[in-house]
């Protein structure tokens, strides 16, 4: 039934199918949302049904209700009311029992349940209170403003304080990341500013490079990749960039490297950790098939895998599914099971 979820054309016949059958159920919809919002009710049915997906495929309905609860706060900042949310799903759980999906079926039945309970709102990820916290406010508030310069600024006077580089990556990178994410949900950037924010925090922690790359040999050696498809770099970027801090060699592939380069740039030279991230939910059966070519290389079968990103912190249960050796919830985190996965 899996094979319902990998077939495009399949996708899109559903998603059409629900979105008509919707529209014909709430006629004041097409009113609400104008000529368009059949394109867009299309569009993000595919985006509901390759979650849901995700969520058969490794059985945890979890996979799919985070999603439809954070999909609940991002279509409201942009006017959709809940109704309707529910109504587009009420429609997917007719089409897909017609599919004979039923572990489908069942897991939207679940969230159905629970959407009445999900939150309408998502907290600030720089809320605390601090010298660090206190910089990272004024940080983000310069770089959403496009003053970079303004925002180096900050930075540099923490430095000066005697911020260390773990410092401003956990309590100001990290977090001002996931409050730009935050942001773009409650649909207060747009699309440009994230990507110039985004932009903006990799420029900062390459102001870092003087201090983590010394010319010094590492103790060991870690290469660091995203699964096929994944976009979203800068997670795994500080994973790397704190373990180069903490005495490792890192080789950092970054995203969109095929399955085959990696596992050679860790077959080439001796490595004693794979570190492998997703940020989206989507991307966790390529994750599983880069690791899969790993574990079939005879080189590289061996070498511990840790695994980090979103769809880990909703089920840990994954990380055995997909062959991995652990996980971390967070850069720190990572750098700690680093030390306790790799081979001496």
């Amino acid at each position: 039934m899996i094979e319902l979820f990998d077939d495009p054309s399949s996708l899109q016949r559903i998603a059409i199918r629900v979105t008509d059958a919707q529209l014909a159920g709430m006629p004041e919809m097409q009113a609400r949302y104008g000529a368009k919002g059949r394109d867009h009710c299309i569009e993000d049915t595919r985006f509901h049904l390759t979650y849901l997906g995700e969520a058969v495929e490794f059985g945890d309905a979890t996979l799919f209700e985070d999603y439809i609860a954070w999909a609940k706060v991002m279509l409201a900042s942009r006017g959709v009311e809940a109704r309707d949310l529910v109504g587009n799903l009420e429609q997917m759980r007719v089409a897909l029992a017609a599919e004979n999906a039923s572990s489908a079926v069942a897991i939207l039945e679940q969230t159905l349940k629970r959407i009445p309970l999900m939150s309408e709102t998502v907290a600030s990820f720089v809320a605390a209170e601090g010298v660090m916290e206190d910089g990272a406010r004024a940080y983000l508030t310069f770089i959403r403003e496009g003053r970079r310069r303004e925002a180096e600024e900050v930075i540099q006077k923490l430095v000066g304080d005697g911020a260390t580089i773990p410092d401003l990556y956990l309590r100001v990178f990290e977090p001002v990341q996931h409050e730009i994410g935050r942001l773009w949900q409650l649909n207060q950037i747009s699309v440009a500013q994230e990507h110039f924010c985004t932009a903006a925090v990799q420029r900062s922690m390459s102001q870092m490079y003087p201090l983590l790359f010394t010319g010094a040999p590492g103790r060991r050696r870690v290469v660091g990749a995203c699964a096929g498809g994944e976009l979203h770099e800068i997670g795994l970027r500080m994973v790397t960039d704190l373990l180069e801090a903490n005495g490792w060699d890192t080789v950092y592939l970054g995203a969109n490297v095929p399955a085959a380069g990696i596992v050679q740039a860790v077959a080439e030279v001796p490595t004693a950790l794979v570190a492998l991230s997703t940020t989206i939910t989507p991307n966790l059966r390529a994750l599983a098939s880069l690791i899969r070519a790993l574990r079939e290389n005879a080189e590289t079968a061996d070498v511990p895998i840790l695994v980090g990103g979103y769809p880990f912190r909703l089920s840990a249960g994954i990380v055995e599914q997909i062959g991995a050796n652990g996980w971390a919830a967070n850069a720190a985190e990572a750098v700690r099971r680093a030390d306790e996965l790799a081979v001496a």
